[in-house]
C-alpha cells in the first residue's frame, strides 16, 4: 500500500512538471512537489467542473 501511494504521488509530481507553463512555474514544480500537485488538481477541477 505504501508503494502504491508513493507511485501515485510520484506520477502526480511528474504530470505537474509536464503541465507547468513558463520558467518559474516549472522551476517551482520541480523543486516544490506541492506546487505540481496543485497544478494537477487545478487542471482536474477545470476539466470536470
Amino acid at each position: 500500500m505504501k508503494d502504491l501511494v508513493l507511485f501515485v504521488f510520484t506520477c502526480m509530481w511528474f504530470v505537474g512538471i509536464v503541465i507547468a507553463k513558463g520558467f518559474f512555474s516549472t522551476f517551482f514544480a520541480i523543486c516544490i512537489p506541492f506546487w505540481s500537485f496543485y497544478l494537477v488538481f487545478e487542471r482536474i477541477v477545470e476539466k470536470f467542473i
